[in-house]
């Protein structure tokens, strides 16, 4: 469907998307102040490393754990704080 050059009906492609069961993985989330932190104490996963043994990187990254974020109810929250 999408690797060809026919041209898609809208309305066909909605159905088709909607119809669909969507999931997704939230590992969590960061203040600006960690992120600063993070790139002040170079928290980097170098390129050439390989991420879980099996995944190369490609280029060098800042990392943070999935357990050191926050959680999505925390994003949630303070999200709410700006309204």
């Amino acid at each position: 469907m999408f690797y060809s050059d026919e041209i898609l009906d809208l309305a066909n492609v909605k159905q088709w998307i909607l119809q669909e069961l969507w999931t997704y993985d939230f590992a969590g989330c960061i203040s600006r102040k960690t992120f600063t932190y993070i790139i002040d104490h170079e928290y980097i996963v170098p390129q050439g490393t390989k991420l879980n043994g099996e995944t190369m990187m490609d280029a060098s990254n800042f990392y943070c754990q999935a357990a050191d974020m926050a959680t999505y109810e925390m994003l949630i929250k303070k999200l709410k704080e700006y309204q």
